[in-house]
């Protein structure tokens, strides 16, 4: 029930990478694979900065997987499968100009998604973009979309930041 329990997730990982997991103090057994299966069934893009931190999450949980194995291997082929449909939706939504925005979830015909948040501002397109390409920065080959998309998305991300002014920054 802990908010933004991705960080803690993250820090077990790289503390306790073990594929047996542990128990808690009430004799439930959490393993790597509860918790990635926790993570992608939340309502995307709900959550803190659109969903995105659970995604930079199960990158993560991948790029550790490699060398200390911790997920089983049909859970690391079903964070595959997520992060590589999430991939998907991100480039159907991708505005031209190269950015998302808080609905980047949303289905296709569905003009709006519920989200924490309502309008679409610079600051959540810098938020939305940013983080898609956090967790597409360590994310496997297979789950990253065309080249393209990546490089317009990082023209828009440099071009937004470099013509904001500190005040403007500090304002967010």
């Amino acid at each position: 029930n802990q908010f933004e329990y991705e960080w803690s997730i993250q820090a077990f990982a790289l503390y306790a990478p073990t594929k047996e997991g542990w128990l808690t103090k009430e004799g439930q057994r959490i393993t790597y694979d509860i918790l990635a299966q926790r993570l992608m069934r939340e309502r995307l893009p709900r959550g803190v900065c659109f969903g995105n931190h659970r995604l930079y999450t199960l990158a993560v949980l991948l790029q550790i997987d490699e060398t200390h194995p911790l997920l089983s291997p049909a859970v690391r082929q079903q964070v595959i499968e997520y992060l590589t449909q999430q991939s998907v939706t991100l480039l159907r939504n991708q505005h031209p100009e190269g950015y998302w925005s808080s609905d980047w979830a949303r289905k296709e015909g569905s003009p709006t998604v519920e989200t924490d948040l309502t309008g679409d501002v610079v600051s959540d397109r810098v938020l939305a973009t940013g983080h898609a390409l956090e967790w597409w920065a360590i994310a496997p080959e297979e789950c990253l979309p065309p080249r393209e998309n990546i490089v317009r998305a990082s023209r828009w991300l440099v071009k937004t930041i470099d013509a904001q002014t500190d005040a403007e920054i500090a304002a967010r």
